[in-house]
């Protein structure tokens, strides 16, 4: 493949027959236009650089009508390459690194531009179907004198929006120009200006920075290994750790509890009365206690027959009186020393509520104070009833027979109405 001289870029420039002041936004973007025409068609580079190069920036045009234009630059400077290099179709395309059939495209529609009478020639010329086709081995000379033409005429489309597209005036012209000129002027490395540089002295004067700098490196490294040591062992010998030691213990020395009977104890008569008076009072107490409230704490009845049975005059009997505490007790006025707590869990305590508030009416159990009977509170549903004394075994036996119940007798802490007993009723929510 051929070098580009300056004569011929100058001979490619007049076949194009651009016109440069339209191109250059008249004229005021010639400068900007004259960068990128070097950058792409400079002295000395092959034809097939000059095609890379015009690919390269189709390739990166992203800009519609700035795309076509560098396309359309590329295929005509194909065309001029071709003709100049005297080559086949099938060598140019390989050191060009292109496709055959694209370039006998563009030379179809070059050639018909020319004479489009004879597109029948042209296709028949042109037609390259396999490796084998014989057209692959014409040059551009061979394909000229088929249509009469010995030079490189100028294109037939003299009227052509690309010779005059303002190319200059679109934002990525910059961009591109800058990619092409980084291609360009890409620093290459000359080994024969390095060596003309290179003396001995550099060399040795580079040798010796290189070893001082190594020496002190390694120095710098082995005395703080060193100092490091050094420090650690001196911490070691500062610190003291003092063990416990068995061998030298003094027994002499050993613990010994104080016998407090031995104390002497200096009272007067005075102090000795007031002592026997508050022994005497927490004596007395504790007799009251035990005497006067048996009952003070809650028992859970683990069966509804522990309930006593109440007479319709009001005296009660317990069999778990009789038979866990040993003794017979009256209720001094029907029951009213006795309250009854029921707790029951349920996942619906509305549903027990409904079952609860008929039997009311059944027992005749009545509200214990303001509180409405079966009044929801946070966590629950609470009765709190005032039952029949003669009622009240029978009515506790229903209520525990609706779910799991647990039953508490304590001693009423208020005085309970003659012939009922307090009751109430707290179904937790779970």
């Amino acid at each position: 493949m051929f070098e580009l001289s300056t004569p011929q870029i100058a001979k490619f420039s007049e076949w194009l027959n651009l016109n440069f002041a339209s191109l250059a936004w008249e004229g005021k973007h010639r400068h900007a236009f004259n960068e990128f025409w070097e950058a792409v068609f400079s002295e000395g580079q092959e034809a097939t650089h000059v095609i890379e190069r015009l690919t390269y920036a189709k390739k990166i045009a992203h800009t519609g009508p700035l795309h076509s234009w560098i396309s359309w630059l590329l295929d005509r400077f194909t065309i001029y390459a071709y003709s100049q290099s005297g080559e086949s179709l099938k060598k140019f395309c390989e050191e060009a690194k292109i496709e055959e059939s694209w370039l006998a495209h563009i030379l179809r529609d070059y050639f018909l531009s020319l004479q489009p009478h004879l597109a029948d020639e042209a296709n028949e010329l042109l037609e390259i179907g396999n490796l084998l086709s014989p057209n692959r081995n014409h040059t551009y000379q061979d394909m000229a004198r088929t249509f009469g033409t010995e030079n490189l005429p100028r294109h037939g489309d003299e009227d052509d929006m690309m010779l005059s597209l303002e190319v200059t005036l679109f934002p990525q012209w910059k961009a591109i120009l800058k990619e092409l000129k980084k291609d360009l002027y890409q620093l290459r490395f000359d080994w024969q200006r390095f060596r003309r540089r290179l003396s001995w002295r550099r060399q040795f004067r580079f040798a010796r920075e290189v070893v001082a700098l190594l020496t002190v490196s390694i120095v710098l490294i082995i005395g703080l290994r060193l100092t490091n040591s050094w420090y650690e062992n001196y911490i070691i010998k500062r610190i003291k750790l003092l063990e416990p030691t068995f061998f030298g213990l003094d027994l002499s020395m050993l613990y010994r509890p104080e016998d407090r009977s031995l104390r002497n104890i200096e009272l007067s008569n005075e102090e000795i009365e007031k002592l026997e008076r508050i022994e005497g009072a927490k004596t007395f107490e504790e007799i009251k206690d035990v005497r006067f409230d048996p009952e003070s704490d809650e028992v859970a009845l683990t069966s509804v027959e522990e309930i006593p049975a109440f007479s319709a005059e009001g005296s009660e009997t317990s069999d778990y009186e009789e038979n866990q505490k040993g003794g017979y007790r009256d209720a001094g006025g029907a029951g009213r020393n006795r309250a009854y707590r029921v707790l029951m869990a349920s996942v619906s305590p509305q549903e027990l509520r409904e079952k609860i508030l008929p039997m009311l009416k059944d027992y005749k159990a009545s509200a214990l104070g303001n509180v409405k009977p079966g009044t929801a509170i946070p966590g629950g549903i609470y009765f709190n009833l005032l039952v029949p004394s003669n009622q009240l075994k029978a009515f506790l036996g229903v209520v525990s027979g609706l779910g799991d119940a647990t039953i508490f007798e304590s001693n009423a802490r208020e005085a309970t109405p003659a012939g009922k007993n307090r009751v109430f009723i707290w179904v937790k929510s779970i």
